[in-house]
């Protein structure tokens, strides 16, 4: 309301100032409570209905604030994705794939604390030294062909860890795999 008062009541100078006059007070006797809003919500002067339908509203207030909050924030739960947003979000100094793994998901390139790899490419003896490379959905010979890779042409980035990437690409990912989507492969 544009006089600073709400239908429970005002917060002034002396804090809250309630008042059962009008809006959702209407029909209770006026009550004046000086103080904060808790003092006001634990007073004896104020009826338990009107107690409970106040305390009500105000976790209902703390509902919508907290999930406007939440919607404010943008979806970045997925660390093992980088989307067109992230990209478009990160600093100038994003040029290509490579830039952007080593900017916004450095973990990608280093292999899981612990964990080593047994096994080559070639399913031998030998072990795997990096990461290995997907783009549109052919391999590429390194982690450094992700420098090919414009940043205006990035569709989307996913990260396959140790067991995802074994489990979907075979012998030879164990230190996991980054697919990277283009524009080129959505044509």
């Amino acid at each position: 309301m544009a006089d600073g008062t709400n239908p429970v009541g005002r917060v002034g100078p002396e804090g809250f100032v309630a008042s059962g006059e009008g809006g959702a007070g209407a029909g209770l006797p006026s009550i004046r409570v000086r103080g904060t809003l808790t003092e006001f919500l634990l007073s004896p002067e104020v009826p338990m209905r009107s107690l409970l339908s106040r305390a009500l509203l105000v976790m209902l207030s703390l509902v919508v604030v907290a999930g406007s909050a939440s919607a404010q924030k943008k979806n970045r739960g997925d660390r093992n994705k980088i989307t067109l947003d992230d990209i478009s979000e990160a600093p100038g100094s994003v040029v290509t794939a490579l830039d952007a793994v080593r900017i916004l998901r450095p973990q990608w390139t280093q292999p899981p604390i612990g964990r080593s790899a047994t096994s080559g490419a070639d399913g031998g003896s030998g072990t795997a030294t990096e990461v290995v490379v997907y783009i549109d959905d052919m391999r590429q010979p390194a982690l450094e062909d992700l420098q090919n890779v414009k940043r205006e042409n990035i569709v989307e980035m996913r990260y396959l860890d140790q067991n995802r990437a074994i489990a979907m690409r075979g012998p030879g990912h164990e230190l996991g795999v980054i697919e990277v989507t283009t524009t080129a492969k959505k044509k």
